[in-house]
């Protein structure tokens, strides 16, 4: 998905060309010459939240974080949800932000309400299982940008259930399903 600027209203253009328009709510920044924007990418494991967060951190000019890196210690070992939490608040009372992640045990309503643009990546289960597989082959054996330090990149049995099957419970659909419903109004 590639962010595109028109004067007042931006568009973002998926891989297939579909085009999706949106306003900002927040006025021109005259001192960086974008708008203030808080982002939220959410999605199934291997969309491209990552790729899309990066591109609009760079479009905006907004600092982008990406829950991977936050969530977990080298190695891929989980972090206690408390000290998340504890790095992750300043940066949600930050003017603008791009976070890339859905983790919604960590302030998921918090960081829902505060953001003005939410995107959806909803792709197919081939489609996402590719792109992990492509994220695999690039970063194998290092720790991609938008993972923790010492978090070499994987593709076991266990990631590849969690992208095919998993990750795409009828609870997960329903929960994303309900972030539509409720934030219609800034969810494309």
């Amino acid at each position: 998905d590639i962010p595109v600027k028109d004067g007042e209203v931006d568009y973002l253009v998926n891989d297939y060309g579909r085009v999706y328009e949106y306003e900002c709510p927040y006025p021109s920044d005259e001192k960086k010459g974008y708008r203030e924007v808080r982002a939220a990418m959410v999605g199934y494991s291997g969309a491209g939240k990552s790729t899309l967060a990066k591109t609009l951190g760079v479009h905006y000019g907004a600092p982008v974080l990406y829950m991977d890196s936050l969530s977990f210690a080298p190695g891929w070992i989980s972090r206690p949800v408390e000290d998340v939490e504890r790095d992750l608040r300043p940066f949600l009372d930050s003017p603008d932000w791009v976070i890339d992640g859905n983790y919604k045990h960590i302030l998921w309503e918090e960081r829902m309400e505060s953001a003005d643009l939410i995107i959806f990546l909803d792709f197919s289960r081939l489609r996402c299982f590719w792109h992990g597989f492509r994220r695999y082959l690039q970063y194998r054996g290092r720790s991609r940008d938008s993972a923790a330090q010492g978090c070499h990149e994987k593709f076991d049995w266990e990631f590849m259930k969690w992208i095919l099957y998993e990750g795409r419970t009828s609870a997960h659909r329903t929960a994303y399903e309900t972030l539509c419903r409720r934030y219609g109004h800034k969810t494309v």
